[in-house]
């Protein structure tokens, strides 16, 4: 069973996102975050060093183009940067990163970004993550692909149709908007789908651990996106 559902966005100067990209080991979900890490750390220390924050902490916005160490970063990535900066990643060592690594897969906070996706779906796919998005794409929600919508698949093996029953009640407290599939629970096995997946890697490892105590096992988990216009074209 497959469920599609548009999310819209207001159009204005936010363009919010969160972005998973999912690696093919954990090791490489692991590099990749301690690479954009880096290169969030070397873009602040380059602000900074230039005079673009206030006294009060605030970051002068409209001086945002891209910075050296992004132009390095495109080059050395072979990304085309375009003119517009990176803006979600202007936090200081002391404060939790928007760059997370969960096992195999990376999660990127752009909540505060006024830019959406694009640049962050470029740099997972350049270090050999596939990105999935749920929020802006691009700032302009008028483009074709400019939103994103994630869905979340959960799958389990189990012995017995109570059980499979079980777990999908599990999933529904844990989350809301849950759909079940419980069309394979005769032949053992239970799926839940989730669209606009709005929780981190550590609430999904939560959910897996808490299934397999309950009885599940060959739990497996994907992501994917639906991609769309502001007026829901796809």
């Amino acid at each position: 069973m497959q469920v599609k559902v548009w999310q819209a966005f207001s159009s204005n100067h936010s363009a919010p996102f969160t972005l998973v990209g999912v690696f093919n080991s954990p090791v490489e979900a692991e590099a990749a975050a301690e690479r954009l890490l880096r290169l969030l750390g070397d873009i602040v220390v380059w602000r900074v060093s230039a005079g673009q924050r206030q006294p009060d902490g605030a970051w002068e916005w409209e001086s945002f183009s891209p910075t050296p160490p992004e132009v390095a970063a495109g080059v050395e990535l072979g990304i085309n940067w375009g003119p517009v900066a990176l803006d979600w990643g202007w936090i200081d060592p002391a404060h939790v990163p928007p760059i997370t690594a969960h096992e195999h897969l990376l999660f990127v906070d752009g909540s505060d970004s006024s830019n959406g996706a694009y640049l962050a779906e470029r740099l997972v796919a350049a270090l050999g993550g596939q990105a999935m998005i749920d929020g802006y794409v691009w700032q302009d929600p008028t483009m074709p692909g400019a939103l994103a919508t994630w869905r979340l698949r959960l799958s389990a093996q189990v012995d017995e149709p109570t059980t499979g029953r079980q777990l999908v009640h599990a999933a529904k407290l844990h989350w809301r908007d849950v759909t079940a599939d419980l069309s394979q629970l005769g032949e053992g096995q239970v799926n839940v789908e989730l669209n606009g997946f709005r929780g981190w890697a550590s609430d999904l490892i939560a959910l897996r651990d808490y299934w397999q105590q309950r009885g599940g096992h060959a739990i497996t988990y994907s992501f994917s996106d639906i991609r769309s216009t502001v007026d829901g074209e796809e």
